[in-house]
This record gives structure tokens, sequence and C-alpha cells, in this order.
């Protein structure tokens, strides 16, 4: 159960640094405000 825990914290991390990376998190942020 750890191991899984752990793998999705560094998943979400991935998920965030290439998001922070690309331009996309403007496209990104504007969709979450339309939702």
């Amino acid at each position: 159960m750890k191991p899984y825990l752990f793998l999705k914290v560094e998943e979400l991390l991935l998920l965030r640094e290439s998001l922070a990376l690309f331009p996309v998190t403007k496209d990104y942020s504007m969709d979450q405000t339309v939702h």
C-alpha cells in the first residue's frame, strides 16, 4: 500500500512539474474556471 501511495505522489509531482514547464497551464486554468 505504501509504495503505491508513494508512486501516486511522484506522479502528481511530475504532472505539476510538466504543467509548470509548458504554457498549457494558462489554458488549463481557464478551463478550470469554466467548469
